[in-house]
């Protein structure tokens, strides 16, 4: 159940957004995907820090279940998940409309920004945490990310997990 909430948190309102563009801009069919795909499939970067965790052997003992509460980010000590970034969405809007695509830049963003609100909201994180630069400057330790990692442990990953 958890992956289905964590999967329909950012699906329903990039879903939204695609719908509304959709009729906004007579039923540009391209127009009504880009927030969903900038929205949702944004959650694509965990996989590098799931691939982290299987190198790091630590899917030993892991069920699905911890991989949906985001324990691999505490097993690594580091969180990355690079397209979680408000740099990315500004250079995604320069982009586009270097390209003279306003609608695809500010569509694009609208989707992307929702969803780094979503998560920014959801969990207990420095402020700072969606910022790139702020992660790669702390290495992306796990402990200047998270404001809830004490001695190895999430409090968020047991309450997301219960």
């Amino acid at each position: 159940m958890q992956i289905i909430r964590l999967v329909l948190e950012h699906f329903i309102p990039s879903l939204i957004i695609g719908t509304a563009v959709y009729f906004f801009y007579k039923k540009d069919i391209f127009l009504f995907f880009l927030p969903i795909l900038t929205g949702s499939f944004i959650d694509s970067d965990h996989l590098l820090d799931y691939l982290l965790a299987w190198r790091n052997n630590f899917w030993k003992g892991i069920s699905l279940k911890s991989c949906a509460t985001g324990e691999y980010f505490v097993k690594n000590r580091k969180i990355i998940v690079l397209l979680h970034s408000w740099e990315l969405v500004f250079l995604w809007i320069l982009f586009w409309m270097l390209m003279r695509k306003t609608d695809v830049a500010l569509i694009g963003a609208l989707s992307w920004v929702v969803h780094l609100i979503i998560d920014q909201l959801s969990y207990n994180l420095h402020p700072a945490s969606y910022f790139l630069l702020y992660r790669i400057s702390r290495k992306f330790n796990i402990t200047a990310i998270c404001r809830d990692v004490v001695d190895g442990e999430s409090c968020e990953i047991e309450k997301l997990g219960g």
